[in-house]
């Protein structure tokens, strides 16, 4: 967006001279400076049944580019294996748990690509979970255990612990959302 003073402003042809200069000079600073650039960029993914792993999600990406890194919302499904395997070093996973134990809907193809024979090892990549669910189930918040233990299996370094969430889930989620942000941080090349 370039700067110019309007047409007849009440200066006079030297002031109209200078403040076209420092406007000229503001303007190339904006090109130049877009802010500081993110030291890392982290793919936050989630895998929702109602919509609560979703917004939790969206609050973690919040929380990280607070603090100056990047973050990239996807679900489960939509991002694939490639999120581990070729894309962020970092990954945070935000899933609720369906039924008797299982993925939710848009979680399903990933858990099975992840739990494949063939999947290769993530030694490079960094990771947190966090579960939702209802104690009131017998497995309890299963979906995030499976997706921790299965990325540990496979390698992935654990940021830090998983937490499991019950139905009033909104404090432990964002004592958890914090502490994967303060650990993403921590973690980041300066």
């Amino acid at each position: 967006m370039t700067l110019h003073l309007p047409t007849g402003a009440p200066f006079s042809v030297a002031q109209q001279t200078w403040l076209d200069g420092f406007f000229a000079g503001l303007d190339l600073g904006r090109e130049r400076y877009q802010g500081p650039a993110a030291t890392l960029t982290v793919d936050v993914l989630f895998g929702s049944q109602t919509g609560n792993s979703s917004e939790l999600a969206d609050q973690l990406a919040a929380g990280l580019r607070a603090a100056g890194l990047g973050a990239n919302v996807t679900e489960l499904d939509a991002a694939g294996i490639g999120a581990l395997t070729s894309g962020s070093s970092h990954v945070l996973i935000v899933t609720s748990t369906y039924g008797e134990g299982e993925m939710p809907d848009n979680a399903e193809m990933f858990w099975e690509e992840l739990n494949a024979a063939e999947m290769p090892r993530l030694e490079d990549l960094s990771f947190a979970v966090l579960g939702l669910g209802d104690s009131g189930y017998d497995d309890f918040c299963q979906a995030g255990k499976d997706l921790d233990i299965r990325l540990e299996q496979l390698g992935a370094k654990r940021l830090t612990a998983r937490v499991d969430c019950d139905v009033d889930f909104e404090d432990e989620a964002a004592e958890w959302i914090s502490a994967a942000v303060a650990a993403v941080v921590a973690d980041a090349p300066a």
